[in-house]
């Protein structure tokens, strides 16, 4: 029998793990992590789909592109499904701000309603921000 290890058990770590089983029912699967429930990032951060190409470097782009897809398809699907009450899960909009002009991120395409802030949108904010 085959076994598998992941490391992490934040979103991340989990839906790997999930995954992968899901794809190989018989092999062994362990999960290790130095943390657990609401002491991972994910927890933190509130499971935001974010998979910007400057964190997950030496990826060929078409390829980070489908996982996305592939991740957003399946959490979307999740968020409308029966199970989104159990899983705790739901969908929510908002606004990710910054001091600094940058690229648009590679998910612009993918997620839902991706757009940049109008003049009187960004003067609600402090003048910090792009």
């Amino acid at each position: 029998m085959a076994r598998v290890c992941v490391v992490g058990a934040g979103a991340v770590g989990l839906s790997t793990a999930l995954c992968i089983k899901l794809q190989h029912p018989s092999l062994s699967l362990t999960i290790i992590a130095d943390r657990f429930l609401d002491t991972t990032t994910s927890d933190g951060a509130g499971g935001l789909f974010r998979p910007d190409d400057q964190f997950i470097q030496g990826v060929d782009k078409s390829l980070l592109r489908k996982w996305c897809q592939t991740s957003f398809d399946y959490f979307n699907n999740l968020i409308f499904s029966n199970a989104a009450a159990e899983a705790g899960i739901s969908q929510v909009s908002g606004y990710q701000l910054f001091n600094d002009s940058r690229p648009d991120p590679s998910y612009k395409d993918i997620i839902y309603n991706f757009r940049h802030l109008t003049k009187h949108e960004l003067d609600i904010f402090p003048d910090h921000y792009k």
